[in-house]
């Protein structure tokens, strides 16, 4: 996100307050330890209609929603926590609408789904090369402190789990309205229509700016790959589960994460590790015939491929031209038993 996104005519903050009457009021939310209840929204800032920073070949919309993705996929790993994004795919979510009232939109979708906490994530750029490092916006004191202190606390732990990652601290900021904007109760506004829009309806708003993309550094350290920006989106996730005390889910069956032909010979494995396992059961099957019509796929008889205590599998003893469907098994050592025997896996076709 640029510097000076977001610079608003009063004509549109006359809009804002329009919202007033039809958005549903919500209490901000306490913090709990439990994870009972927590909604997060994730909004990946920017979309294909609305383009952010266009640098070193990268799009920050397309980078923005990859860190949320990767954010969602952390945090479902925690018990009582609902995620919701406010774009899927590049599409803008309010189709024909100019930035601000697509961001009013955006924030009304999180007010109208009882979000506890709203997440725009976005990558800064500078006419200043030399600028690095990570911020985020939280809400001022005006109106309503309750959602600011809220924003302050969960913006300070996104901050320093980003900060871990290597990323220069910038601090934690807000910024007030720069054309005497005002809130309903007179007092000063903020600047940035997300984080304004939210306060109104009682929702905690905060902007995270993971990195410069004006800035070689912050780029190659943190960008340019879907691995760095699994970092990133893990860290943010990280954030907010510091914040709310969350507790991981009890998995009964390890998950897969990727099946992938990296090489000519090697189709790649992974999964998650299952807390109490002490080895795994790679598995697979062929697809005989494919689905047609009304009828379904025919696989061959599940075969053992692999015994292994690793998260990982490199097969290299399969057809080319073939599809094979892989799932794993964990054995439980207390138990002496196996998880679930076919958890959800994923398929093939080999090269």
């Amino acid at each position: 996100m640029q510097m000076k996104k977001y610079i608003r005519p009063v004509l549109a903050f006359v809009l804002l307050l329009a919202t007033i009457t039809t958005c549903p009021q919500k209490a901000a939310a306490d913090v709990v330890s439990d994870g009972e209840g927590i909604i997060i929204y994730l909004d990946a800032g920017h979309d294909a209609s609305h383009g952010g920073s266009y640098k070193k070949g990268l799009h920050e919309e397309v980078l923005n929603l990859k860190i949320a993705k990767y954010c969602k996929e952390k945090l479902e790993e925690y018990e009582g926590v609902t995620v919701y994004m406010s774009r899927e795919d590049s599409k803008c979510p309010h189709p024909g609408t100019i930035s601000v009232d697509d961001n009013i939109g955006r924030v009304e979708d999180a007010v109208a789904k009882n979000a506890t906490l709203y997440v725009a994530l976005h990558n800064n750029s500078c006419p200043s090369s030399s600028a690095k490092g990570a911020t985020v916006y939280y809400p001022n004191t005006s109106y309503n402190k309750r959602v600011s202190d809220t924003g302050k606390e969960a913006a300070a732990e996104i901050l320093n789990q980003l900060v871990k990652l290597g990323l220069r601290d910038r601090g934690l900021s807000i910024r007030n309205s720069e054309d005497g904007t005002k809130y309903p109760d007179n007092s000063k506004a903020d600047y940035y229509n997300i984080i304004k829009t939210a306060k109104i309806n009682n929702l905690p708003a905060i902007i995270v700016e993971h990195a410069f993309m004006t800035n070689s550094s912050d780029v190659n350290s943190f960008l340019d790959s879907d691995e760095k920006l699994k970092k990133l989106g893990e860290a943010d996730a990280k954030g907010i589960v510091a914040y709310y005390g969350l507790k991981k889910k009890k998995t009964t069956r390890p998950n897969l994460k990727k099946v992938v032909q990296v090489e000519q010979d090697t189709v790649k494995i992974t999964w998650s590790a299952l807390e109490g396992a002490d080895y795994y059961i790679v598995m697979r099957r062929e697809l005989l015939t494919p689905a047609k019509g009304k009828k379904d796929a025919v696989y061959s008889e599940w075969e053992k491929v692999k015994k292994t205590k690793k998260d990982y599998f490199n097969d290299h003893d399969f057809s080319s031209g073939t599809t094979y469907y892989y799932t794993v098994k964990a054995h439980m050592a207390e138990t002496d038993s196996f998880s679930k025997k076919h958890p959800a896996g994923f398929s093939v076709t080999t090269k």
